[in-house]
């Protein structure tokens, strides 16, 4: 069975690769606002985008890295919850989960933007 890419919130964190595997037949989808139907921006280009400097490839994969880490730190799952009933509370979800990264957690308001 292929490899499922890690995907954060809104979509896969990497762009798939000429080394994935090709994916099993749809079988169902659901459908919600973002990270199904459409991603805003890929991960690599909003973070080169707010930190506006470039980031080489190493760099990247490791802010990649620590974001997929992120997504099981606990104050990052907890801040998940109830996520879509306020903008309070989706704001909160998105810059905690950037913010799990040190690097990131200066501009986490700038790529939740």
């Amino acid at each position: 069975m292929p490899e499922l890419p890690v995907c954060g919130p809104e979509g896969p964190l990497r762009a798939p690769s000429a080394r994935t595997a090709p994916s099993a037949p749809v079988r169902a989808v659901l459908f919600d606002f973002s990270g199904t139907l459409f991603q805003v921006a890929a991960y690599a280009d909003r973070i080169r985008a707010a930190l506006a400097r470039p980031v080489d490839d190493a760099t990247m994969d490791r802010l990649l890295d620590g974001l997929e880490a992120g997504l099981s730190d606990p104050a990052v799952v907890a801040a998940q919850h109830a996520r879509d009933v306020s903008a309070r509370a989706h704001r909160h979800a998105f810059t905690t989960w950037y913010a799990s990264v040190a690097e990131l957690a200066p501009v986490a308001g700038v790529l939740y933007e």
